[in-house]
């Protein structure tokens, strides 16, 4: 089931594969990306809650990812990014198991509002943490 009504969107619609757009003319293309943005701002007005759960993800990632670099010398960062994105991309299944379960003994929408408190308070700890603060990032280490 389409989230947008295409016909709304006449280039998009003749595009099936990433292949079709070099069949439009180049002065076409300024309206196939005029047509893309409304689609987007579209689909993601009518999912924003998704939306907005992937971009802070992705925020805290290119955070993370940043510090580590900036922080991390050299000669070990490999090692660090590693076991960091071993955790951080590990854990996921076992939330998801996790989410399961609860969904499963209490409901979907007690375990809905226990990932929503979970998440809150997740982010408590950086009330008091000097990552706040942070403007730019510190000079790598030798």
């Amino acid at each position: 089931m389409p989230m947008t009504d295409l016909s709304r969107y006449p280039h998009l619609a003749k595009i099936q594969v990433p292949a079709d757009l070099r069949t439009f003319a180049d002065d076409d293309l300024p309206a196939v990306a005029d047509e893309l943005r409304g689609y987007l701002i579209e689909a993601v007005a009518s999912s924003g809650g998704h939306f907005g759960a992937g971009l802070g993800v992705m925020i805290l990632d290119i955070a993370a990812g940043s510090l580590l670099a900036s922080l991390v010398p050299h000669r070990m960062r490999a090692r660090v990014s590693g076991a960091f994105r071993t955790v951080n991309y590990g854990i996921r299944p076992v939330g998801a198991l996790i989410g399961g379960a609860l969904g499963t003994a209490f409901g979907v929408r007690p375990t809905l509002w226990l990932a929503t408190v979970g998440a809150l308070l997740g982010v408590f700890w950086l009330v008091g943490s000097p990552i706040v603060r942070l403007r730019t990032l510190p000079e790598p280490p030798p």
